[in-house]
């Protein structure tokens, strides 16, 4: 068999294995879905089963502090061990999925459940990098876009720093309020109707911090905000030296 006719059989196997949806070897197949993608579906996924799920279609047990613990572990136990159980997303991805997510014209309950499932995904960020004894420090600038009830009732919180949102409600009900834990919450220049409900402006957790979180401060200097004045303060809050 001469060369020619080896090259020719040869394209024609790569050829008919591509037609098959057989991968040839040294051929890497690009992923068909990005992971904001995935996560954009699925959260419509979500949402839609979960609007179904009330019949009442109102927000009461999103934001009454009576139902708020029960229904978010019912939830997050079904965001975690069904809708994202297969996703592997980074804090990167985290902070797009929010961006690709504001100004949205959602129904006041949608609203809720969509905070819930921010909520959600952070606390499994947050257990995933406990897993790997990493640390989870997130910040998010909104540069004045609305999302309303953005991270509601996260149970563990590591190192948080939200800054220029509009929302009605942010960072609702989290942390100790549903028997987690929230070590260093920071909120700057929230707007809206109810900012920062049941959540105090700066946030330490005396308990399980009774010295200086270097770490912490380390990563607050780092990122980009538009408010290095109250950053400082907080430094200064979060100093126990």
């Amino acid at each position: 068999m001469n060369t020619q006719t080896q090259t020719t059989q040869a394209n024609e196997t790569f050829a008919l294995k591509k037609l098959k949806g057989i991968k040839p070897k040294g051929v890497k197949h690009k992923p068909s879905y990005t992971t904001l993608q995935s996560l954009l579906e699925i959260k419509d996924e979500f949402l839609d089963t979960e609007h179904a799920f009330s019949a009442s279609k109102h927000t009461s047990f999103i934001h009454s502090s009576d139902t708020i613990k029960y229904n978010y572990e019912r939830i997050y136990q079904k965001v975690s061990e069904n809708y994202l159980k297969t996703v592997s997303f980074s804090e990167k991805n985290l902070s797009d999925f929010i961006f690709a997510n504001v100004n949205n014209d959602l129904s006041n309950y949608q609203s809720g459940m969509l905070g819930l499932f921010t909520g959600c995904m952070l606390d499994m960020l947050f257990q995933k990098n406990k897993s790997k004894n990493q640390r989870t420090m997130f910040h998010i600038n909104g540069q004045g876009n609305r999302f309303d009830n953005l991270f509601h009732a996260s149970k563990f919180i590591d190192v948080l720093f939200v800054e220029n949102f509009y929302a009605d409600t942010i960072i609702g009900y989290y942390g100790d309020w549903i028997g987690g834990i929230a070590n260093y919450v920071l909120s700057v220049n929230p707007e809206g109707r109810i900012v920062h409900e049941d959540t105090p402006f700066y946030r330490r957790d005396m308990v399980s911090n009774q010295k200086t979180d270097h770490e912490v401060i380390k990563f607050l200097r780092s990122v980009e905000t538009s408010f290095p004045n109250q950053v400082n303060q907080y430094i200064k809050y979060i100093t126990m030296d």
